[in-house]
């Protein structure tokens, strides 16, 4: 019984399917003395045709940056996460983008006419500072971007209780080359 009702659940579980969720682009740089990153997403269409009929969309944005350790777990040293939210009026033909970045605290909320230009500004984050170099120590560290689009939130004891209803659409991941660190 238990193994019929994972199985129908992993059949139901929108994030199950192939989803075509990509990131396109993920640059490091060191700007000075801040390492910068740059990255961008692209959604499937199905994701896009959603939020063009005003369904609300979410995405989730984890900026990590880890030390690479040789025969050991690599090292989380820090990150940033930014939440970005669209809620679509298809009456007014108007779409109103929130970003939340948690790292500078900022909540950014921007009314777009254009669902291409909303969509762009969306699924792109240009030269976010990470962290500044003084601050850690020389090594070999790499940038981890993962993006997530959330379908609903459940309560913690009730996402425990109803582990088979999806949380996420969908999840992707991807590492930047490896890049070195010195102290001058």
């Amino acid at each position: 019984m238990v193994f019929l009702i994972l199985l129908i659940s992993g059949l139901l579980n929108p994030a199950s399917f192939a989803y075509g969720a990509e990131i396109k682009e993920l640059n490091v740089k060191i700007n000075g003395e801040e390492v910068v990153v740059s990255t961008s997403v692209e959604l499937d269409e199905a994701f896009i045709n959603e939020a063009r009929n005003g369904i609300q969309k979410e995405l989730l944005f984890y900026i990590d940056l880890f030390r690479v350790w040789k025969g050991w777990a690599d090292e989380y040293v820090t990150g940033n996460f930014i939440e970005r939210k669209i809620i679509g009026d298809v009456i007014k033909g108007e779409y109103i983008l929130s970003s939340f970045d948690r790292n500078r605290k900022v909540i950014v909320e921007r009314r777009f006419r254009s669902f291409e230009s909303m969509i762009k500004w969306m699924t792109e984050i240009r030269d976010l500072p990470l962290v500044n170099i003084k601050g850690i120590e020389p090594g070999d560290y790499y940038v981890r971007i993962t993006v997530e689009s959330r379908l609903r939130r459940l309560p913690p004891v009730l996402s425990y209780l109803l582990f088979f209803i999806p949380e996420k659409e969908f999840s992707i991941s991807k590492d930047s080359i490896p890049f070195k660190i010195e102290t001058k």
